[in-house]
């Protein structure tokens, strides 16, 4: 599947299933994007379009050395769907991945 060359500096290795309104997953900290998929991506996907994805430094995305912080994390989302070009999706994290600020205060949705 594809890795984004993102504006945020990173290369971020997603997967996309499916058509209809998108939403994004967003894994827990240390998580890659397939924990998703067998639970909930593939269901999604007969009526959604379902994007996963590994987070920076995690599984096949860039593993950039300093601070992670959410708010770069999040960044990296608003960017992967900026180079989707979809201009809207729904998104469910778990744990670190639901506190994703820039998505939260409207950077992006």
């Amino acid at each position: 599947m594809p890795i984004a060359k993102l504006s945020t500096g990173i290369n971020l290795y997603y997967e996309s299933y499916g058509r209809g309104e998108a939403i994004v997953f967003i894994p827990g900290t240390g998580f890659a994007g397939n924990v998703w998929i067998e639970s909930q991506a593939e269901e999604l996907a007969r009526s959604h379009q379902v994007i996963v994805h590994d987070p920076r430094g995690c599984g096949r995305s860039t593993h950039a050395k300093g601070v992670y912080t959410i708010d770069v994390m999040g960044n990296d989302v608003v960017a992967l769907l900026e180079h989707l070009g979809l201009p809207h999706a729904h998104v469910i994290g778990h744990s670190m991945g639901g506190t994703h600020r820039p998505i939260h205060r409207g950077a992006w949705l």
